[in-house]
């Protein structure tokens, strides 16, 4: 019953799905939360930044609270969840020039590891027990 958005203003918020009405808004540092957020277990996993540094948040859904976060390099993709992972996708600002896809514990934001093989990646779609992503020119899969 609760609709969870992020704006580009730093912003997010929870929302009453059948009023409409605000249930927890929060703002972090500023920084802008362009993507869609992914809710699993209580919890929402939301990605944002500056053209500097990107960030995964996760937040209590119910209080909106932050419970850990993590950075990475800027243009980070909206996550994706899947048996206690976080996946999602920077694109290729970081420090070593390429882009990459991260797997993130989903309870603690510990990376359990990541790739730089992906140019400008999209956000990361799971189905059948892997995790594709869409690069320029090449569509990637892992395996969960």
């Amino acid at each position: 019953g609760i609709v969870y958005v992020g704006s580009d203003n730093g912003s997010v918020i929870a929302l009453n799905a059948a009023t409409g009405a605000v249930v927890w808004h929060d703002t972090f540092h500023g920084e802008g939360f362009p993507t869609s957020p992914a809710v699993a277990n209580g919890v929402v996993y939301i990605g944002g930044g500056t053209a500097q540094a990107g960030y995964m948040y996760a937040l209590n859904a119910s209080t909106g609270a932050a419970e850990w976060h993590v950075t990475s390099g800027p243009g980070v993709t909206d996550p994706a969840y899947a048996n206690g992972v976080v996946y999602y996708s920077v694109d290729g600002s970081s420090a070593s020039g390429l882009a990459q896809v991260r797997a993130i514990d989903a309870s603690n934001g510990n990376v359990l590891w990541h790739t730089y093989s992906v140019t400008e990646p999209l956000a990361p779609i799971i189905s059948n027990g892997v995790v594709y992503v869409e690069g320029q020119n090449a569509i990637f899969a892992f395996s969960l």
